[in-house]
């Protein structure tokens, strides 16, 4: 609304005030006898040219008011209206000189108060009005003020309306499209839920029946087919994981959850992860961490872990020769509450363009090349993790060049644990020890290097054929500890230990980098002078403490009571009896793959259909005396009765027995956190998402339902834990 409108009017009414306060002053006494010019004539010439200039402001002033297309109406507290402008006219289709001096008021046929009880409070009111005009039902802003005249002679109440039908109408159409679109989000949502539940149903049927499979005996054709659909469904799980991610972060429904976690066995874990992957096309892959990054932050390990696995995967999808490395360094201290780390993933792939660099984080975008060379994925994985980057007040940018790799670069911000422990190792004491490493691995030699430097070792990098020359060169290098690939092969790793001198004419404590377990245990590489091993990708706290280099603090994990099937101890002996498990599920397929998981875990198996047979039979055991379930796995989308009921009543039938409950574990193809939570929430002690690998089960039943232990002259309710 036009500010200058009640400034106008003011002006006007002021200079009429003005005038008539003059005209009373200018009048002449009478002065009988008196001719001719006189002082008081001068002023009366002067009033008259001021009212002639005051007559022209109103004019002009009127006018402007006249051509405001707001509506402008001035009346006196009464309600007797002293002024209204021509738009004012227009709009209800009357004469000024029909309204003036009467008691005009607008038909107001429905009003929306703005501001509240304070704005009512106050000498200017605004609101919304539907009132009727002349074209039909308008709305208009009202701003009513009440003005005080400047010589106190009482109180006017201007009124100032504007047409606001079509922003009212837009503002309308906006809120109907947000709520129509809300609701479009939450449909999806339940469709995105539904689905993930119903896709993951199969899915783990597919996956856990083709992981029974591959244990029997099968031929190489056929394992081949076997390895072919393990691979396909989980790269489909994959590209459905991606999707429901990147649905949920479109909602605004993602959610960052910070616990303490250890970054390096984060990055370990991710690293072990891909090696087989890795291993496959024969690529490198090495790691690091930098020793100053306290080893406990405070994060969302799942998400830190998401992100890893996105851009670990893709560096070695996208490198056919070389290797890949991932280094995570400190950045510069952001505050004494939090720490910054980089995580850089390198590779020696093809590398890209800049153009193609420009669309690489654009949702279900992929280069070129990748179609070209049919690369699977959905293109999610980079505008996945670069989103969940910024979520960890973060970044993730990428420099390329074509023909010479990538380098990856996730900027993270974590939280500090107060009771966080060093990442890295001690520095090594006195004078400073000499390892030689010696590989044709560049990425591998490179990563190892700096794994060694941190302990404050002094290192050379040599090449086998570099190596080998030296063997006829006069005297031995002088080396306390030698780090040597498996790939150069008994005798010459012999041939290049006999160079080196470890001091005391011994050699130099020699570690060995094997791709598995079983070559660092061949004779021919003892033989030779080997000391120990480490596996590929090597874990740097292994390297460090094979060459007998001081750590730093290892985790401690809390004291567990380890026990054997067999053992005696004092008057406690070992149930040898296999552990019970009571599963429900509604879902044959998955029953018979449940099933069959736990038989071959050393489990027995009880299986009920859905919740109501399940709490029928924990009645049933408890009415016979008989020991409860070790461990319950419990479905959650049954018919008759769901398993949250069907949990809060076995809880129950226990407690009103005086007995602990056996734990209930949520199994369930709804994988997403919300799900998990209110599985908590509902009561059910654990969560385990379909579809899930052998591993997660066994690592489930060694938490919650581990060997049972017995006294000689009865039972004990409790596990061992």
């Amino acid at each position: 609304m036009d500010k200058r409108t009640p400034r106008f009017v003011d002006m006007v009414r002021r200079a009429q005030d003005a005038l008539g306060r003059l005209t009373r002053r200018a009048r002449p006494p009478a002065l009988p006898g008196v001719g001719g010019p006189s002082p008081v004539g001068d002023r009366i010439e002067q009033l008259k040219d001021l009212e002639w200039v005051i007559s022209e402001n109103e004019i002009r002033y009127k006018d402007l008011l006249d051509s405001h297309s707001d509506l402008l109406m001035r009346a006196e507290p009464s309600g007797r209206v002293t002024f209204v402008n021509k738009a004012f006219c227009r709009t209800f289709g009357v004469e000024a000189r029909d309204v003036l001096g009467t008691c005009f008021s607008l038909a107001i046929l429905e009003r929306d108060e703005v501001g509240g009880a304070e704005a009512a409070a106050s000498r200017r009111r605004t609101y919304e009005a539907l009132i009727d005009t002349t074209e039909g039902p308008r709305w208009f802003v009202v701003e009513v003020l009440s003005i005080t005249h400047e010589d106190g002679r009482g109180e006017e109440v201007q009124t100032i309306a504007r047409d606001i039908s079509e922003q009212r109408r837009a503002r309308l159409e906006f809120a109907r499209a947000r709520d129509e679109a809300e609701a479009a989000n939450r449909a999806k949502s339940r469709f995105l839920a539904a689905m993930s539940h119903e896709i993951r149903t199969p899915m783990n049927g597919i996956l856990g029946m083709t992981g029974l499979l591959a244990e029997t005996s099968l031929t190489a054709e056929q394992r081949s087919y076997v390895d072919a659909v393990d691979l396909s469904a989980k790269n489909l799980l994959t590209i459905i994981d991606e999707i429901l991610d990147l649905s949920k972060i479109e909602a605004g429904k993602l959610e960052i959850h910070p616990a303490p976690f250890m970054l390096d066995d984060c990055v370990q874990g991710v690293v072990e992860l891909m090696a087989p992957r890795a291993r496959e096309k024969t690529v490198d892959l090495a790691w690091r961490i930098d020793p100053g990054l306290p080893r406990v932050v405070v994060g969302d390990e799942t998400r830190v872990r998401q992100i890893l696995l996105n851009l670990v995967g893709n560096a070695i999808k996208f490198t056919d020769a070389g290797g890949v490395s991932v280094r995570v360094t400190r950045r510069s201290t952001i505050d004494p509450m939090h720490v910054g780390a980089e995580i850089s993933v390198a590779d020696t792939g093809s590398g890209m363009t800049e153009a193609q660099i420009a669309t690489l984080f654009t949702e279900f975008e992929q280069p070129d090349e990748v179609v070209r060379r049919k690369r699977s994925g959905s293109g999610l994985g980079l505008a996945i993790s670069r989103r969940l980057a910024r979520a960890m007040q973060g970044d993730i940018t990428v420099e390329s060049t074509v023909g010479s790799g990538s380098t990856f670069r996730a900027n993270l911000t974590f939280g500090r644990a107060l009771d966080g422990l060093a990442a890295g190792v001690s520095s090594t004491s006195g004078a400073a020890r000499r390892v030689i490493i010696v590989s044709d691995r560049l990425q591998q030699r490179q990563v190892l290097s700096e794994i060694l430097q941190a302990a404050g070792l002094i290192v050379e990098c040599r090449s086998v054929g570099d190596a080998l020359c030296r063997r006829g060169a006069a005297g031995r290098d002088d080396a306390h500890g030698l780090v040597i690939d498996v790939e150069i092969g008994a005798a010459a790793i012999g041939t290049i230990i006999g160079t080196l001198d470890g001091g005391d004419g011994r050699p130099p404590r020699t570690v060995l980098v094997v791709d598995h377990p079983s070559q660092g245990r061949q004779d021919e590489f003892r033989t030779t002078g080997c000391d120990a091993y480490v596996v590929r990708p090597v874990r740097p706290s292994a390297l460090l403490v094979q060459l007998n280099v001081e750590v730093g603090p290892e985790r401690r994990d809390p004291a567990r009571l380890e026990l054997h099937a067999g053992r005696v101890s004092g008057d406690v002996v070992v149930d040898a009896e296999p552990r019970r498990i009571l599963l429900v599920e509604d879902n044959a397929i998955n029953a018979i793959l449940a099933q069959r998981m736990c038989e071959r875990s050393g489990c027995a198996v009880h299986h009920a259909r859905n919740g109501r047979f399940a709490v029928e039979y924990c009645a049933g055991l408890l009415e016979g005396g008989r020991p409860a379930p070790d461990l319950v796995l419990m479905d959650i989308h049954m018919p008759e009765m769901d398993g949250f009921e069907a949990a809060q009543r076995i809880k129950a039938l226990y407690a009103a027995a005086g007995l602990p409950s056996p734990p209930v574990v949520a199994l369930t193809a709804n994988a997403f956190a919300e799900d998990r939570k209110r599985c908590l929430d509902e009561g059910l002690d654990d969560y385990l998402a379909k579809p899930f690998e052998r591993s997660d089960l066994e690592a489930l039943l060694e938490k919650w339902a581990t060997t049972r232990i017995s006294h000689r002259n009865g039972r004990l309710g409790g596990h061992a834990a």
